[in-house]
Formats: structure tokens, sequence, C-alpha cells
């Protein structure tokens, strides 16, 4: 019985050491709204900062479908962007798609078509 008590205490320490701590009380808990949306507009305003410092790609994937759910165009743009005194310099590197043209899918690389049934 003694072996069996200590096996049983050893897996109840076990546990306790092992359960999820209570919740920690939020440090900001007490903030008002306005205070929060300050400290949210400091944030944004930092990252804007911080990302005129950074060179980066930028990858876009569009996909627009017909009501039916055909697949009416697709595009994806790869671009390169980089900080300038002004603000940003994107540079379109690679251009590449297809869509759909009288029946058929047109595949297209480089400057976008011209394409009568896209015209609004």
């Amino acid at each position: 019985m003694p072996m069996r008590l200590e096996v049983a205490s050893a897996w109840l320490v076990a546990g306790l050491l092992a359960a999820p701590s209570p919740p920690l009380q939020a440090a900001n808990q007490g903030l008002s709204a306005d205070a929060i949306m300050a400290r949210v507009a400091r944030n944004q305003d930092r990252s804007q900062a911080l990302r005129k410092q950074y060179v980066y790609g930028q990858n876009i994937h569009i996909v627009s479908h017909k009501h039916n759910g055909r697949l009416l165009r697709e595009e994806t743009a790869d671009s390169d962007v980089a900080p300038t005194a002004e603000g940003t310099d994107k540079t379109l590197t690679q251009l590449k798609g297809r869509y759909l043209a009288k029946g058929k899918y047109e595949s297209f690389r480089g400057d976008h078509p011209r394409i009568a049934s896209m015209a609004v």
C-alpha cells in the first residue's frame, strides 16, 4: 500500500506541475478604447517607418470568375519594392497569367493584354 501512495502522490505532483497556470491578467486590461487606439496608431507609424528601411519582394495573385464559377482571368505579378526619399519605388519584375477569350484560355507574359471582354 505505501508504494501505491507514493506513486499516486508522484502522479499528483507531476499533474500539478504540468497543469497550465491560471491566466495572467493582461497588463493593459484597464486601458480605455482611446488609449488602445493611440497604441495601435503608434505601432502602425513605427511599422511604416521600419518598412522604409527594407527592400522586399511583393507577390500578387488575382483570380476572377464569371457568375457561373468559370475562371475568367488569372494573373500573378511579382514586384521589387525599395525605399526612396519620397516614399517607395515599386518595380514590376514579372507579370504572367491567362484569360478566357472566345471559349479558350490565352496565356500572357509581360504587359496586360487589351481584352474586349474586359471593357467596362
